[in-house]
């Protein structure tokens, strides 16, 4: 395994993990075919809608969204909550992502109605304003869109962490 095992009695666990994450994070981002990993580089995530609530109803469709730089994020902190069995994260990431779009809505009183290709880059200055705001951009634009995206991975990662028994894990 490329996961390390850390105590869940060792009063440094978050270090711990932590180093553990970051130290499998690359091996982790390949996939792995004998364990049913899939890649997260490239990051395959079928549709993605963002409603945006206000009057002029404002809606955005992503298809076949394809996210890549998961395999360089960086993990800035982890904490375990042992009796919740929890995991938080704190992490750095430049995403791009290329996909098709359908949009409708209205500008001002005018009907809009756009579709085509689109790719985006996510990159540090927009992290900041992520990290800093996020919140606000998760409640207005980012559910589905954080929800889709969160998971996909999470999903890879439930199929690893199913193979290790908890007790293997944080023994």
């Amino acid at each position: 395994s490329y996961i390390s095992s850390c105590s869940r009695n060792d009063p440094n666990l978050n270090d711990c993990a932590l180093k553990s994450a970051r130290d499998s994070l690359h091996q982790f981002s390949q996939g792995d075919s004998e364990r049913g990993l899939r890649p997260l580089d490239p990051l395959y995530v079928a549709e993605m809608t963002v409603y945006i609530p206000n009057k002029q109803g404002f809606k955005v469709t992503f298809k076949d969204n394809y996210f890549t730089g998961l395999s360089k994020l960086h993990l800035e902190n982890l904490k375990f909550d042992l009796e919740k069995k929890m995991i938080i994260a704190d992490a750095l990431v430049t995403l791009d992502v290329k996909n098709t779009y359908d949009l409708s809505g209205r500008v001002l009183l005018i009907p809009v109605k756009s579709n085509g290709d689109s790719a985006i880059h996510l990159s540090d200055q927009i992290n900041r304003i992520l990290n800093e705001m996020w919140r606000e951009i998760v409640a207005d634009v980012g559910p589905s869109i954080c929800q889709s995206l969160s998971t996909a991975v999470v999903e890879n990662l439930s199929v690893l962490l199913e193979q290790v028994p908890y007790d293997e894990l944080l023994p």
